[in-house]
């Protein structure tokens, strides 16, 4: 993979997951797919390069970072990224597709159900920890098999009430550790690596985006900040379900 396509590809995923709270990494892995690579290639050259990315953004948003919450969805995303990998390993890629693309797109459709119903988002309690854990473990699934944790890190996110800033920082670090567990899982199973000077190019344009994406952050409104996050879901989904039938 030439630099010309990997450097904007890092960019963008730095700034959208920076600037949204998540969905860079789900497009980085579908514009890799789009590029000509399958799903376990994109996914062992994309996820080195989101674990840096992952690390700069929780380390640039260190203070907003909800530590309850990520090491919470952390723990129980582990054993989800094994389950995940022997997914990704063993099972035919359109079968992955067409799961992702279902739970995905049922997921967008409670979300903006959600988003504009009236009785809102700041209404009842937060979500606790034993629920919590389930999103992490789907969360652990849907990353270790087509890199889309995202889809199920959002919704517990928004369920404990993390907003704008706080809500990034958290992801950034639930994402760290997810991919922490992803190299070491990957290789477990025997899932083979990615060159290291493609993922390094590609980690290095992540983290410039990261910064990029940080300024456009506090520049958004609260609710331009939730419409922006549903309105990547919804293309993320798209995007999955249009390369699935291709």
């Amino acid at each position: 993979m030439t630099p010309e396509i990997l450097i904007p590809l890092g960019l963008m995923a730095g700034a959208v997951t920076t600037a949204v709270g998540l969905g860079g990494g789900m497009l980085l892995n579908l514009s890799l797919i789009v590029a000509g690579l399958d799903i376990e290639s994109a996914l062992m050259l994309s996820t080195p390069a989101l674990l840096v990315g992952n690390l700069g953004r929780a380390f640039l948003m260190r203070r907003s970072i909800h530590f309850p919450t990520a090491l919470t969805i952390a723990a129980a995303a582990v054993p989800g990224v094994l389950a995940g990998a022997f997914f990704l390993k063993y099972v035919d890629e359109n079968i992955l597709r067409a799961l992702f693309c279902s739970s995905a797109a049922a997921y967008v459709v409670l979300a903006i159900r959600k988003e504009f119903s009236s009785r809102g988002e700041v209404e009842g309690e937060p979500i606790r920890s034993g629920p919590l854990a389930l999103y992490g473990f789907g969360t652990g699934v849907a990353s270790g098999s087509v890199g889309a944790g995202g889809l199920m890190l959002a919704p517990a996110l928004r369920a404990r009430r993390l907003e704008r800033a706080r809500f990034v920082a958290t992801s950034g670090t639930v994402g760290a550790m997810v991919h922490i567990s992803r190299i070491v899982t990957y290789g477990a199973v025997g899932l083979t690596s990615a060159p290291i000077a493609e993922a390094a190019l590609l980690a290095v344009s992540i983290l410039i985006g990261n910064s990029l994406g940080k300024r456009v952050l506090y520049r958004l409104s609260a609710t331009r900040f939730r419409l922006g996050m549903l309105a990547m879901l919804t293309a993320m989904t798209l995007a999955t379900a249009a390369k699935g039938l291709l």
